[in-house]
Order: structure tokens, then sequence, then C-alpha cells
């Protein structure tokens, strides 16, 4: 398997050449392993362009939070986190 570092390499090349969806697939993967993962986060947040595709972006977060980590206030602070975010970038559109 992959190392998260190549898979997060190989979706950056994907995102640059407008491959979304095919980077879309390699993100969830990272996520499935780390769904707190920053940097797929944010490649994910690079593919963003629409209100709309914040707005899926921001439930597709509550979902990995919500099944796919546990119950901890730091984690929850990470959620708020990156939620926050995704809102920001929708205020500049």
């Amino acid at each position: 398997m992959a190392k998260i570092w190549e898979l997060l390499d190989q979706a950056h090349r994907l995102i640059g050449v407008r491959q979304y969806s095919e980077a879309e697939l390699i993100l969830d993967e990272i996520l499935r392993m780390d769904p707190q993962n920053m940097d797929a986060w944010d490649a994910h947040m690079r593919m963003c362009s629409t209100l709309g595709d914040y707005e899926g972006l921001k439930t597709y977060i509550v979902k990995i939070w919500d099944t796919r980590v546990h119950d901890d206030d730091y984690l929850l602070a990470m959620q708020r986190f990156l939620l926050q975010r995704v809102d920001e970038r929708i205020e500049g559109i």
C-alpha cells in the first residue's frame, strides 16, 4: 500500500491538471486511513469553486467525523476549525 505522503503527492498532481474525480478518490482513501489529515482536507478545499462544492464539503466533513473520529474534545475542536476554514472560503466566493 502506498504511503499517505505518496498518495497526497498524487492527488495534488491530479488537482493541478483538474482531474478532480480521480483526486477525490485518492483523498477519500487517505481520509479512510487518517480522517484528521489536514493536508487531505486542504486538497479537498482546493477543488471547491462554488457554494455547492463548499456546502458538500462541509457535509462530508461532518459525516467523516461522525463515522470515523471518536468523541474527544480535541478532535471536535479540529472539526470546528476545519468547518470554519470552509466557511471563510465560502465568504470569498
